[in-house]
């Protein structure tokens, strides 16, 4: 079993080594409060923020975004894609020095576009992303 928003698992009767979930569980909530992660796009279709990884924090749950390249070409805006059903907050910095936009949206729904140089807080509800202002 799992917390609500953040996936975090919760620890199970009878463990062996409690310590294991404990500190997986204190590394998500370190990340989604101020962890950084720095992408790096290199491709037109985007980046996907993974989800299925076994290995905690998965990228999703970051709550600071960092996009420093883009290696793109033939393209005004660039997608960062929360998978369906991730609920979190986000910062996003874009820090591509180029004319690109960053959208960050969910895999079906609408999304943000943040232009190059700035910094925008939105969520993720779920289903689409929403700017906090």
């Amino acid at each position: 079993m799992t917390t609500e928003t953040l996936l975090v698992p919760y620890l199970d009767q009878n463990v062996a080594q409690p310590e294991i979930p404990i500190n997986e569980a204190l590394d998500i909530f370190d990340a989604a409060i101020s962890g950084q992660l720095t992408l790096d796009i290199s491709e037109d279709i985007g980046y996907t923020l993974d989800d299925t990884s076994l290995t905690y924090p998965q990228e999703w749950q970051y709550g600071i975004l960092i996009v420093t390249n883009v290696g793109v070409t033939n393209t005004s805006i660039v997608d960062i894609l929360v998978p369906d059903g991730k609920k979190m907050k986000y910062t996003l910095v874009n820090d591509t020095g180029s004319t690109f936009a960053i959208q960050l949206k969910t895999e079906s729904g609408t999304g943000i576009s943040v232009p190059d140089g700035a910094i925008y807080q939105m969520f993720s509800d779920g289903i689409n992303v929403r700017r906090i202002t």
